[in-house]
């Protein structure tokens, strides 16, 4: 097993805070949809215009729109939404059935990604996944 397998089977989540932290991974999820993969993405932070762009870049990347979850907590807050955003993770992460997940590292750097991180991780222990999940950095400090 490697993480960077493009094997069309697998079937990728990846759950970024904001719109525009999939610029981390943009290549990779192109060459995954490129491949074949199931590729669905989902954000914890949004708003109207946000999510607009990230449909677009998702369409550039080849993901589809019915593939994009969106869960509208409010920007430097989402540390005061986290049993909602943990549940709502969990319905993604039960609609798409991934064998793989991608998530922003926990750093105590960022508030709002540490919070999606805390939520996904949760997630998947509420629903007793078992796929593997793997953590991207950011790195965003609190200084």
């Amino acid at each position: 097993m490697k993480a960077f397998d493009s094997d069309p089977r697998h079937r990728w989540l990846f759950c970024f805070t904001h719109p525009d932290d999939e610029i981390a991974l943009a290549a990779w999820m192109r060459r995954l949809a490129s491949s074949g993969a199931e590729v669905w993405a989902g954000w914890s932070v949004s708003n109207p215009t946000r999510e607009a762009e990230a449909r677009a870049v998702m369409r550039f990347l080849g993901v589809s729109e019915a593939r994009l979850f969106f869960f509208d907590a409010p920007d430097g807050d989402a540390c005061e939404h986290l049993a909602s955003l943990q549940g709502r993770w969990a319905e993604a992460m039960m609609l798409s059935n991934p064998s793989r997940i991608v998530v922003c590292a926990f750093e105590c750097g960022h508030l709002d990604h540490d919070s999606t991180n805390y939520a996904v991780t949760h997630a998947v222990a509420d629903i007793s996944g078992e796929c593997e999940v793997y953590e991207f950095p950011i790195y965003h400090t609190y200084l």
